[in-house]
């Protein structure tokens, strides 16, 4: 039984040496971070104002976010048949800019490249516009044009995103942990280990 908790402790040892943690890296400047929050808050500050210089909300780009929306509805076999045929008829005219409708998104969007905060962009968009869908979306009966503007929101969502982050995703950059770090994790896996110990032997000898 010594050699094997030897054996498993020397496991433990390898196992942490092995683990790496990943630190998030800005594409613009390289700074690193490890957590998601810091990074967010790092581009809002420092480089959000040239994200919607580069990339403002148009009427063909609201266009394309809207039509984005529109087929994944009819795509999905969740919805009821009857819905997903008014969509397929559906053709979404372009707002134009200038309109309230239009400017309203504008708004939305602009504010979630600025602070990326998703739970506030959803609260804002829900409380704006699937409350005046039929305006928004004229040609859909309530029920669809409201389904649209919620499937709208999350379109908006991953464009803004992507903007944020062109290839779809962070750069990864690994980094060692910490002596300190490492101990950590062979202290809990050393006493996870004793209470498995514990329940086994426990069990032979009952």
């Amino acid at each position: 039984m010594i050699e094997e908790d030897e054996e498993f402790e020397e496991q433990c040892e390898a196992a942490v040496s092995d683990i790496q943690a990943t630190d998030i890296v800005c594409k613009d400047c390289g700074k690193k971070y490890k957590t998601r929050g810091g990074y967010e808050r790092h581009r809002t500050s420092k480089h959000d104002d040239q994200q919607q210089s580069q990339m403002p909300l148009t009427p063909s780009v609201l266009t394309e976010i809207v039509n984005n929306a529109v087929n994944k509805v009819k795509e999905s076999r969740v919805f009821a048949a009857s819905l997903r045929n008014e969509f397929s008829a559906y053709r979404y005219v372009q707002l134009e800019e200038g309109t309230a409708e239009f400017s309203e998104m504008k708004v939305l969007y602009d504010s979630y490249l600025k602070s990326g905060n998703t739970e506030k962009f959803y609260g804002r968009f829900y409380s704006q516009v699937p409350l005046k869908s039929t305006s928004f979306f004229p040609g859909l009966s309530r029920n669809a044009a409201t389904l649209l503007a919620t499937k709208v929101a999350d379109c908006m969502l991953v464009h803004c995103r992507h903007i944020k982050s062109p290839d779809g995703s962070v750069s990864p950059s690994k980094t060692m942990l910490s002596d300190k770090e490492k101990a950590g994790l062979q202290y809990l896996g050393g006493y996870v280990f004793a209470q498995s110990l514990q329940k086994v032997c426990k069990n032979v000898y009952k």
